[in-house]
């Protein structure tokens, strides 16, 4: 994938604004979250033809267009984690030991 230093430069730069924590960053509101438990956010048609997903990764721009900062996205994905492991494993005694 060639990718053109303008465009390196300026995604970046607009993922470096987008992890940047400030105390003023708002968190989900209890409806949002459970509203993108149930709809995740929709990642490009072809992730791998994507530039901003091949330089930025989970911080790209269908992910930044979804969450205002890094500190809601973070929020959702815990809750989404536990809520799929939730699901997997509704009714399944989970042990330490070893059998």
């Amino acid at each position: 994938m060639l990718i053109s230093l303008e465009d390196r430069t300026r995604e970046r730069k607009l993922l470096e604004l987008w992890l940047k924590e400030h105390d003023a960053d708002l968190l989900l509101t209890p409806g949002e979250l459970q509203e993108l438990i149930e709809h995740p956010p929709k990642l490009c048609f072809e992730p791998g033809d994507c530039v901003s997903r091949y330089l930025s990764g989970n911080g790209c721009l269908c992910i930044r267009s979804s969450f205002k900062n890094h500190k809601q996205f973070i929020q959702w994905q815990q809750a989404f984690e536990e809520a799929v492991s939730d699901k997997l494993f509704k009714g399944v005694l989970i042990s330490s030991k070893k059998i």
